[in-house]
């Protein structure tokens, strides 16, 4: 491959999904010093040697030199364990360690199912919590308010008599 042109493969669509497909003419590698390295030794006796590149190839390399900063390490150990909690508390809680229905769309709807539980869950937490505090108060205050009325009366009763 080494200063070889690539020319695009005329690979049917089916076969090629989401790739690039480049083939090199024949002849190029019988001599290569670096055949074995190309192509590996599976593909070293078939004629018309290919290469597959994903059609989105631009945009990982990208992704592999952001990978190496230290921000990104941060931000992806965070969103391990974070993530890790999820699956635990799906897989613990919610039946998700073991498929109750067979295929593939049955169990994608489990998971939906699963995924849909453990959000409701935290919009009522979220809901609940800031409710739970709003009747602490309320009823903190209706114990002053029946405190200063229990208070007043016992001030009024020796006037009254």
């Amino acid at each position: 491959m080494q200063g070889h042109k690539l020319l695009p493969a005329d690979i049917p669509s089916y076969l090629a999904i989401n790739m690039q497909v480049y083939r090199i003419l024949g002849g190029h590698c019988t001599n290569c010093p670096t055949k074995d390295k190309c192509f590996g030794k599976e593909l070293v006796h078939q004629r018309g040697r290919r290469i597959c590149r994903n059609i989105h190839w631009k945009v990982q390399a990208k992704t592999k030199l952001m990978e190496q900063t230290d921000e990104f390490k941060s931000v992806r150990g965070e969103r391990q364990w974070k993530m890790e909690g999820v699956f635990a508390e799906a897989k613990d809680n919610h039946g998700l360690s073991r498929a109750r229905y067979r295929g593939r769309a049955k169990m994608q709807i489990q998971s939906y199912m699963t995924a849909i539980v453990q959000n409701l869950k935290r919009i009522a937490s979220n809901l609940i919590l800031p409710l739970k505090t709003i009747l602490e108060n309320l009823i903190k205050l209706t114990e002053k308010l029946f405190f200063c009325e229990n208070l007043a009366e016992s001030f009024l009763q020796p006037i009254k008599s």
